[in-house]
């Protein structure tokens, strides 16, 4: 297996869900100065597979909208929480079926998955733009994030788990 991963996902054409690019791009060198790997994507479920395979350690950063916190909130979800997830979110729908057919091939699945979630006002809807609120909390969220990127290491949860809360 490889070192860590901190991927970073979102979508360009839909509003609040490109917070995930967005922060990847502003953190990408100074995580990678930190001898962190960072991808910064749009794909989504299995496509996903191919930058999981072979990490111990993945940290996924994204825009959820659980309605229980503010716009800009930093949201730390355990794996048995993402399928929770997956009607408020263009990504998470994909991760815990990705894992599984990982699983079903033999590959290698990370033993470490983490998700940090942005909460935002709406990620479905079309536009360039962010929504106020999201947009005016761009710099505290990449601050936080780090600081959360930085802790992940130790609060890394075991892909037993995930197994536990897929099942």
């Amino acid at each position: 297996m490889t070192k860590s991963l901190i991927l970073f996902l979102g979508n360009r054409i839909l509003a609040d869900d490109r917070i995930g690019l967005i922060i990847g791009e502003m953190l990408k060198r100074t995580l990678e100065a930190e001898g962190k790997d960072v991808e910064i994507v749009e794909e989504t479920g299995f496509s996903l597979i191919d930058h999981l395979e072979g990490r111990e350690d993945v940290t996924i950063i994204d825009s959820v909208m659980t309605g229980t916190h503010r716009v800009g909130e930093i949201v730390t979800l355990e794996p048995g929480q993402f399928q929770h997830l997956s009607p408020f979110s263009s990504h998470y729908g994909g991760i815990p079926e990705a894992i599984e057919l990982m699983r079903q091939l033999d590959l290698e699945a990370p033993v470490y998955l983490r998700l940090i979630g942005i909460e935002v006002e709406d990620p479905y809807v079309v536009s360039t733009k962010m929504s106020d609120k999201l947009e005016g909390e761009v710099n505290r969220i990449a601050d936080a994030i780090h600081v959360a990127i930085s802790r992940s290491n130790v609060d890394a949860v075991p892909n037993a788990l995930i197994e536990h809360g897929f099942s």
